[in-house]
């Protein structure tokens, strides 16, 4: 999915660049992939949380416990969550740029 909207990200810095204007079936287009997007965002948002969760859950038992094994899998959990916060970073902001280029394209249609 990462690079699926990378790729989408720069076909449309092109379209800007280009100053094409897009028809209504195109703008209409655009706004039905930036509905998938933040599908995508929100799934991982879910999942981060969750990931969140059971990372302070595990390091809770551990520590209250003083169980070796639920360390371990804390420092997993925990690895595995840091990975997920900067894919939902990456998805955020591009979701946010998307948002930008409809906008941009928007009033280049109603010019």
């Amino acid at each position: 999915m990462k690079f699926k909207l990378k790729d989408y990200l720069k076909e449309l810095r092109e379209l800007e660049e280009k100053k094409k204007k897009l028809n209504k079936e195109e703008l209409n287009d655009l706004l039905v992939n930036i509905k998938f997007f933040q599908h995508e965002r929100l799934i991982h948002l879910l999942v981060t949380i969750f990931v969140g969760l059971g990372t302070i859950m595990f390091f809770g038992i551990a520590i209250t416990n003083e169980l070796l094994s639920f360390m371990v899998v804390g420092l997993i959990t925990l690895i595995l969550f840091f990975f997920y916060i900067f894919h939902y970073y990456f998805l955020e902001n591009s979701v946010q740029e998307l948002y930008d280029h409809y906008n941009s394209l928007k009033e280049k249609d109603s010019k």
